[in-house]
């Protein structure tokens, strides 16, 4: 079992609620280039079988995640799996170079959710084509497969293409494992108010609806 993506924060949200011994791995939050402050409160609205969240991902920066936060995880009686977005191949390259060849990381997934789809909440004119989406899968996996050889999990979009496309355009571009797909698309709403729940409308829907 491995604790995926954010469910866990940094290790330390849930300090002594979840024994690490015994999970096979654990992933860190994305981590970008850049701080990010995420966005406004409330994040997380709790519906029928699920969560709609819509954190935008709110991490430390790269440079603070390696000075402050990395070594760390070399103390957890599990593996560290480090989750990482970026915007363009230089950005992949920069996050990979920074870490990817650290004793602390067994393996590094790639966060493939457009940036930009974190910050204004899947607007419909933001999201990529079927062609751009395999372009950016192929161009981010290239660059980070460039500077390592650490094991490359594939987040994949949950927008932009059919899913089976995107996880061939993965294993193309060098990766080694598929995570299906990111939280889903769904706007919660409050009836009485007849009033959105979450700030910019639109989060991403996990839990047991998407079985």
């Amino acid at each position: 079992v491995i604790a995926a993506s954010g469910t866990l924060g940094f290790a330390d949200t849930l300090e002594g609620l979840v024994d690490l011994s015994k999970v096979g791995a654990f992933i860190t939050p994305s981590i970008t280039i850049a701080p990010r402050l995420g966005n406004p409160m409330p994040r997380t609205v709790e519906v029928t079988a699920g969560l709609v969240h819509a954190t935008g991902l709110p991490n430390p920066g790269i440079e603070a995640f390696v000075s402050a936060l990395l070594p760390r995880f070399a103390t957890l009686p599990c593996p560290t799996i480090v989750s990482l977005c970026a915007e363009s191949a230089e950005e992949w390259r920069v996050l990979a170079q920074a870490i990817g060849e650290r004793a602390e990381v067994l393996g590094l997934e790639l966060n493939l959710t457009p940036l930009s789809l974190y910050e204004k909440g899947f607007v419909q004119r933001e999201v990529p084509t079927e062609v751009e989406s395999l372009a950016h899968i192929h161009q981010s996996l290239n660059a980070v497969r460039s500077v390592t050889q650490k094991p490359l999990i594939a987040k994949l979009p949950c927008v932009g293409a059919e899913v089976g496309l995107m996880a061939k355009a993965a294993e193309e571009a060098g990766a080694d494992m598929i995570a299906v797909s990111g939280a889903f698309p769904a706007v919660a709403v409050r009836l009485s108010g007849r009033e959105l729940r979450l700030p910019y409308a639109v989060g991403g829907l996990s839990g047991p609806a998407i079985k």
